[in-house]
């Protein structure tokens, strides 16, 4: 499988993105030694707007991030009336949410309705969130851009402790939405951002699983 292309950081702009189209790439950046962060990269080039569209933290404002240079990004081959129908997506979802709360629970049927509505079914849809990396799956869920296959995602090692880390911080904050998450949590996998990242670059179909995207995951992250 051929292997995603990421686009550093310090390149001025995406270095095939056409200047009179416009463009949506997963992006990505390190946060610390141990943690990345996605959102979604959208531009405009002619009219000469672009911006990191990402959820940063528990009820955290949205943020239209204009200092892209920070982020790198993976080029993806979406066709442009697709990639249209996600900008206009995250235009909803950022008038429509002014922050979000910051949730491990999530599943295949998540995602941002034409409003901008996060909807989710079962019982995370009483109290519903998402990590910076399924904030990105469910804006491309919403418009039926579908880049791996949520159902063969089985738990691995790393996605416990990870999980645990974060519940940590978050309890600190709001501890009965803690609760809340544990109990919704069993089975659980994590979709990470450079895994995430690295499917949306991947040739399609058929829909990659996990087994498929964690090395190239990995090889982006060591990159970063």
């Amino acid at each position: 499988m051929t292997s995603p292309r990421l686009l550093m950081s310090n390149a001025q702009q995406p270095a095939s993105a056409p200047t009179t189209l416009p463009f949506v790439y997963v992006a990505i950046q390190r946060t610390g030694s141990a943690q990345l962060h996605a959102g979604l990269f959208c531009g405009y080039p002619g009219k000469g707007t672009c911006h990191v569209l990402h959820h940063p933290w528990h009820h955290a404002p949205l943020q239209e991030d204009a200092a892209w240079q920070r982020y790198s990004w993976v080029e993806n081959d979406w066709d442009p009336l697709v990639v249209l129908n996600i900008l206009a997506r995250c235009e909803a979802v950022s008038r429509s949410n002014p922050s979000l709360p910051y949730s491990l629970v999530y599943d295949a049927t998540t995602h941002f309705d034409a409003n901008g509505v996060l909807v989710k079914t079962g019982a995370a849809q009483v109290r519903p969130g998402l990590t910076c990396a399924t904030f990105v799956l469910a804006i491309l869920n919403g418009v039926g851009v579908d880049i791996l296959d949520e159902s063969r995602w089985p738990p691995s090692d790393s996605d416990q402790p990870w999980a645990d880390k974060i519940l940590g911080m978050l309890q600190k904050i709001d501890p009965s939405y803690v609760k809340f998450m544990r109990q919704q949590m069993a089975g659980w996998s994590r979709f990470s951002p450079e895994d995430v990242a690295a499917a949306s670059g991947l040739p399609q179909p058929p829909l990659p699983d996990r087994k498929a995207v964690t090395p190239h995951g990995q090889r982006i992250a060591q990159q970063l």
